[in-house]
């Protein structure tokens, strides 16, 4: 990996940890927890995670769940899969999939695509943040699966696409409005456009809370 990606993926997952996670860990998706980061690790489990999977970060989240056959409650212990991307200086509102590449690597969205298909592993979430001057403006969190089903009956064709600065990666852009404009429930936040916290997008109803 490049200095400056690695550097700019250990700038960012610094972001996750430190701002986005303390003001979006509560809603009602994650529920809180603590984290464990994958991407930049050296460990085997943790590369596999993140380059196969796509998995950036592990959620641990211990709950209270009554077991009707002991009569009481009992703590359980679970554990789910993160994919995460924060993004600097624009508030874009939308969801990126990295889609192609110039030397015909694959990338995310094949991967995703490939593991949803066979049953394989993927991030059981997906989140979106926008950072400007250090500020969280904007989140969001989808279920994958919910979110690469809307991809695939959209059509990418109908879809955003844009290239990074360099040509070498194309994204598509799932714009959050037009998750909202076609029932897709997920839940967002962004302070630009309303004081509240979080927003839930369910079947064109947006709640918020």
């Amino acid at each position: 990996m490049e200095r400056k990606t690695r550097e700019q993926l250990k700038k960012s997952h610094q972001d996750f940890i430190n701002i986005v996670w303390p003001n979006f860990m509560f809603n009602k998706m994650l529920g809180g927890g603590t984290l464990i980061c994958c991407e930049l690790k050296d460990d085997d489990l943790s590369r596999n995670n993140d380059l196969k999977a796509g998995i950036d970060f592990i959620q641990n989240l211990p709950i209270m769940e009554y077991v009707e056959r002991f009569n009481e409650y009992i703590k359980i212990e679970l554990t789910r899969s993160l994919a995460v991307r924060v993004r600097q200086k624009i508030n874009w509102r939308g969801f990126t999939i990295r889609y192609s590449h110039k030397d015909h690597y694959a990338l995310e969205y094949d991967k995703r695509v490939a593991a949803l298909k066979y049953g394989w592993t993927y991030p059981c979430f997906t989140i979106q943040a926008h950072i400007i001057n250090n500020n969280l403006i904007s989140a969001a969190i989808i279920n994958t699966n919910i979110l690469y089903g809307f991809v695939k009956q959209y059509g990418i064709n109908n879809l955003i696409q844009k290239t990074n600065n360099d040509c070498k990666n194309s994204f598509i852009d799932i714009k959050w409005d037009l998750l909202i404009n076609n029932g897709i429930q997920f839940i967002f936040f962004d302070l630009s456009k309303s004081p509240n916290l979080f927003q839930v997008n369910d079947k064109n109803n947006i709640i918020e809370y």
